[in-house]
């Protein structure tokens, strides 16, 4: 692994590497209300799958995960990438519902990117798929540098499909 890890000393924030502590942290967030009705499966999580499946993405050599922690510690939000086909990645955000409002989602996308595009060189895009009524998502993809790629439809909602790749 070549970078895992970002300091932004201005805003005394940084991104860190998921680990297996990090599971219980992210059931919370993902089981939140607001979380699942933007979600593509608005059905609470079960902690087993949950595990499972952060298990399996904790290993697997096509994921990473990010945490995005404050200067005091607290932890309040997390990226992930998913490397596909093509040399494009999917990415994933959620910000902790105490931190919404703040930014935060718009630092974790910018900075999560840029540590992405450092540790995986070979690919040059990265995409997301956000339902179009989650503006506040829509947004922070937005302000974090990309563009709009076109709409497209999953699971019965419109959606956009943001992109932004690597600057030549």
């Amino acid at each position: 692994m070549k970078a895992c890890h970002y300091i932004d000393p201005i805003h005394r924030m940084e991104l860190r590497a998921a680990d297996i502590g990090d599971a219980k942290l992210l059931y919370s967030w993902v089981n939140d209300s607001d979380v699942r009705r933007m979600s593509f499966s608005p059905d609470r999580i079960r902690w087993c799958d949950h595990e499972r499946w952060f298990k399996g993405k904790l290993s697997d050599g096509g994921t990473r995960i990010y945490i995005g922690v404050c200067d005091d510690g607290e932890c309040f939000g997390q990226i992930r990438f998913d490397i596909l086909d093509g040399g494009e990645c999917g990415i994933d955000v959620h910000v902790a519902k105490i931190f919404m409002g703040r930014g935060l989602g718009t630092w974790l996308i910018s900075k999560g990117v840029g540590l992405f595009f450092d540790e995986f060189p070979d690919i040059d895009k990265v995409h997301g798929v956000i339902k179009a009524c989650n503006v506040r998502s829509i947004n922070a993809f937005r302000k974090a540098g990309f563009i709009d790629d076109g709409k497209v439809t999953v699971c019965g909602e419109e959606c956009f499909r943001l992109l932004k790749a690597v600057a030549t």
